[in-house]
């Protein structure tokens, strides 16, 4: 009933007389109901759950991976410090959380494997497309062309559920399955990797200015 209603007074009278609560024992049953019609419920008791130690260290290093090269990606100017910044980033991400315990490292590096993932792999399709840009119908025929698109389709699909599984593997604990911690930052997947792509394909197809504008700017000038 709403809490507009008014109950009638015969039914509370009913309910208290027929109403009947039995304790829980040994914390697995619960009876609550009409003591002619009382239904028993067993309560759900969840173990705790916590993935096997190496399998997180592997899901931590692929996220760490992942955002060092979406980072070199973004500037390639970093290129030649790759490895430092590698060993770097997975020493200080095994350390925070083996060692001091950061928990709010799993969500980070589950955010960042899950915005830096179609940023790699765009990248890697833009790379792929310069290289072939010159070649794509002169060198290579339209059957070989074909069967090199699905298997880049293919490939794209396979690095994408590799980086879904380094996010399930960072977040699959007792902790996330109860909810009470979740993924933080769903907007910002959605956003960043758009932001990040635009980014790295005005590095790869930079603006140039066109020749008829050029020529035009030069006869104002002379």
């Amino acid at each position: 009933p709403n809490s507009t209603e008014v109950v009638p007074d015969y039914w509370m009278e009913e309910l208290e007389e027929n109403a009947t609560r039995h304790e829980v024992k040994g914390g697995q049953m619960l009876c609550i109901g009409m003591a002619d019609n009382c239904v028993e419920n067993e309560i759900s008791v969840m173990d705790a759950y916590f993935p096997e130690k190496p399998l997180r260290a592997v899901a931590m290093a692929g996220a760490v991976s992942l955002i060092v090269l979406t980072l070199l990606l973004l500037i390639p100017q970093l290129s030649q410090y790759g490895m430092a910044i590698e060993v770097v980033g997975l020493i200080g991400a095994e350390v925070l959380y083996w060692i001091l315990h950061v928990n709010v490292l799993l969500q980070l590096l589950a955010l960042g494997a899950a915005v830096c993932t179609p940023v790699v792999v765009v990248s890697l399709f833009l790379k792929y497309c310069l290289k072939k840009k010159d070649t794509a119908f002169s060198e290579v025929g339209w059957g070989r062309l074909f069967g090199e698109s699905v298997m880049i389709l293919w490939g794209c699909g396979i690095l994408s559920l590799i980086g879904a599984c380094f996010v399930s593997g960072l977040l699959s604990d007792i902790r996330f399955f109860l909810e009470m911690e979740y993924f933080r930052g769903v907007k910002a997947t959605f956003v960043l990797p758009l932001i990040l792509i635009s980014v790295v394909y005005i590095q790869k197809f930079p603006f140039r200015m066109l020749p008829t504008f050029s020529a035009h700017k030069a006869c104002q000038l002379q």
